[in-house]
Order: structure tokens, then sequence, then C-alpha cells
């Protein structure tokens, strides 16, 4: 059975075809076993405009929950889909990530969360995260742009394509979800790379 996290970047949160091309690429990875992970988009930017001098772990979980509303009401557009938290069980269906529960109980062996609570850390480090904790073997990026000019992934963060903490993730793991990214406002077409850490 196939596992999949689908990332949906927050900002394709505001395009009107978004259910009809996520359907379409649904669709396609049938049957599977497929958790989409909801970005924060234009509220969490707003919340960071707000507190942009202000370092504090309170906006790193309210971020999440913001993940987590938006993964709420898109879910809703889907007949049968479920809203998971802290695990899952792997069955075929399409299940949808509270990121707030999620990374509230996913925690180091001394009781701290495993991810930094900081800004460096968005929904692309979030879907990651969950890729490894439960050996899921693909990863889809769904963005509104094209994929950079970069080498390995600690390039694409310095362009701002995936998040700051994205590529030390990848780096500290020596299996890593095939990663493939998609711009769901262009093309369309899926671009996928090894789990090595050159692309």
């Amino acid at each position: 059975m196939k596992c999949n996290v689908i990332k949906v970047g927050g900002s394709l949160l505001d395009a009107s075809d978004l259910t009809q091309k996520l359907s379409s690429l649904l669709t396609t990875l049938q049957p599977s076993c497929t958790v989409v992970v909801v970005g924060g988009g234009k509220k969490v930017r707003k919340m960071e405009q707000i507190i942009a001098n202000t370092l504090s772990n309170s906006e790193h979980w309210d971020s999440l929950r913001i993940m987590t509303q938006n993964s709420i009401a898109l879910k809703s557009y889907f007949d049968h889909a479920v809203l998971i938290g802290e695990s899952i069980k792997k069955t075929v269906g399409l299940f949808f990530l509270d990121a707030h529960e999620f990374c509230k109980t996913d925690n180091n062996p001394d009781e701290e969360p495993f991810l930094p609570q900081t800004r460096d850390v968005r929904s692309d480090t979030v879907a990651l995260r969950f890729a490894h904790r439960f050996d899921f073997s693909e990863l889809y990026l769904l963005k509104s742009v094209d994929f950079p000019d970069a080498k390995n992934w600690e390039d694409a963060s310095n362009l701002l394509y995936v998040d700051p903490f994205f590529y030390k993730l990848f780096n500290s793991k020596k299996k890593n979800p095939t990663i493939h990214a998609v711009n769901m406002r262009g093309s369309q077409i899926i671009q996928p790379f090894n789990s090595s850490n050159k692309i």
C-alpha cells in the first residue's frame, strides 16, 4: 500500500480550483493511505508581521492552531476524510492532520517538543516530520511556484521554497521519503526527487 503525505501550501487556499486539483491528484494516488498537511497561509503571515520583532514560543503554537483550522476547513470538502492528531493506523483512506495536536504530542525522550518552537518550523517541516515518524514513503509539496534552481534542500530553503528547518530535518535522517514538488498554479508537473541530499 502506498503511504503519502501531501502538504498543501497556505498560499493555495484562496485558489478557486484547489479542491478540484487536489481531488485529481488524490485520484492518481489511489489506493493509498494519504495524509494531508495544510499550511497556515495569510493568517500566519499576518501574525508574523504583527509580532515581527518578538521571539515567543506562543507564535509557534498559534501558527500550528491556524494550520489545524485550515485543515478542518479543507477537509470539509472531502467526504469520508478523517481528522487525525497524534497517531495513525495505516489503512486505505484520506486523512487531514491536526498539526497542533501532532506537534504537541511529538516529543523527545526528555518530553520537550521534537521540533524547535521557532519561526523556522512551518508546514513543510511538520509534513516531513510526520513522514519520518510514521515511515511514509512519499511527500508531495504543493506550492504556488516552480521548484527553484537548487542543488540541495539547503539551497531550496535559502531560496524560500521550504521552511528554514526543513533541510536540517532532512539531513538528520539517513532515510527520507521521496519528495515531489508540484506547482499547483502552473504546469502541475510532478517533479520527484530521491532521498539523497542532492536534488
